[in-house]
């Protein structure tokens, strides 16, 4: 074979196999033991819930876990941990929750 074949077919496996690529998705760091991976999935809407890690653990002391999830400019927001302010004498903590169109409510103390 000649040079110019052995590249052609050089460039060509590059070609074919570099778009591959970007198909592999991997899962990130599990952020600790009390954490399962839920895998992406779509909303009766249509919209794309990627795959992020959901706290299962107990409640920390003053710390709540914000969920991934879209913030107001579309943009996917990974989940962390979020130090709470001390609550006034008589709240509850309200959780955060997705609407059915994936748009996520942040938690809130709600008083009596």
């Amino acid at each position: 074979m000649g040079k110019s074949v052995k590249l052609l077919l050089f460039i060509a496996s590059i070609v074919v196999v570099f778009p591959l690529q970007s198909c592999v998705v991997s899962r990130p760091a599990e952020p600790g033991s009390d954490f399962v991976w839920v895998a992406p999935y779509t909303l009766p809407r249509g919209v794309l819930i990627p795959g992020h890690w959901k706290y299962v653990g107990p409640p920390r002391h003053r710390m709540v876990w914000i969920p991934g999830h879209y913030n107001h400019r579309g943009d996917w927001v990974t989940g962390r941990w979020k130090k709470l302010k001390p609550p006034k004498d008589g709240a509850y903590w309200v959780p955060g929750h997705r609407s059915p169109t994936g748009r996520w409510t942040p938690g809130y103390w709600r008083y009596r």
